[in-house]
């Protein structure tokens, strides 16, 4: 549409507008146009079929447009209702308490692709309301307090100190391989610089 034009997009705008405006929409099943005049509007390729005059008496258009409003606000309640079934199959639900240690998936602005995805830990001050809490950092200042919904929270498993076993056995085994071992092996595949 506006491919061959790209600067007369403004004169545009009105066919794209009446097009939104006139078109059904899935979660009413009428079009904007009708749900706030109460009829469906003459297009411009219809401007040449002869228009009907409507002998419907005024209070029976309003209330056949009341009608067609609260069908159109019980289809967009049983949208949201699918909706919300959709999306609480793949949600998951997070019980913190006062307290905890969590991560938060800070927001990303002046991070690069290699930063770490969530930042903290922080600590629980408390729950506000049913699905956000409030946080401070753990750091020395503790200055950071932040109300943040659940979703960008994750709980903070505190890891284990990795202890690394040593085998004294196995170390003089080593020593032996170490001595035999003939260091002309390591530099096969490198060329000989005296030969050149």
């Amino acid at each position: 549409m506006v491919d061959k034009n790209p600067e007369k997009w403004d004169l545009l705008l009105p066919n794209a507008l009446l097009a939104i405006n006139t078109t059904k929409q899935n979660s009413t099943g009428k079009s904007p146009f009708y749900l706030l005049h109460g009829y469906e509007p003459r297009l411009p390729r219809e401007f040449h079929i002869a228009s009907f005059i409507n002998d419907m008496p005024r209070e029976d258009q309003l209330d056949l447009l009341m009608l067609a409003r609260a069908e159109a606000a019980n289809s967009v309640h049983e949208t949201h209702l699918s909706n919300k079934r959709r999306f609480d199959l793949h949600r998951r639900s997070h019980s913190f308490q006062k307290g905890d240690l969590v991560l938060y998936d800070w927001p990303k602005q002046g991070d690069h692709k290699l930063s770490p995805i969530f930042k903290g830990p922080f600590v629980i001050v408390r729950p506000v309301g049913a699905v956000c809490c409030e946080i401070k950092s753990t750091t020395s200042g503790n200055k950071v307090l932040k109300v943040v919904h659940v979703q960008h929270l994750g709980p903070y498993f505190k890891r284990e100190s990795p202890t690394i076993e040593e085998d004294y056995s196995s170390e003089e085994e080593s020593e032996s391989t170490a001595e035999m071992k003939d260091p002309a092996d390591d530099l096969q595949g490198v060329p000989n610089v005296t030969e050149l």
